[in-house]
């Protein structure tokens, strides 16, 4: 997702840090966050800003509904499943 989606200024930045996109994609799929969601044991908090020009706002409204709700935690806190 971030490779699609990072503005023009860091456009090549990912392939220093992780590997070229679409050739290296299982190590971008391996690294990602979005892919570890199940393996956290703690609650997360997520923030992002509307105007954010670095991390698009897409990318956080997909992690944030890969997770769900704990039901016991107070003020609408952001947990992963095994919060439950």
């Amino acid at each position: 997702m971030l490779a699609g989606d990072t503005h023009k200024f860091e456009s090549r930045y990912l392939d220093s840090l992780v590997g070229r996109w679409p050739e290296d994609e299982a190590l971008y799929k391996a690294r990602s966050p979005i892919n570890s969601i199940d393996q956290l044991d703690c609650p997360v908090a997520l923030f992002q800003g509307l105007e954010d020009k670095v991390v698009p706002p897409n990318q956080v409204r997909e992690t944030a509904a890969t997770a769900e709700l704990c039901p016991n935690a107070t003020h609408g806190s952001l947990a992963v499943p095994v919060c439950a």
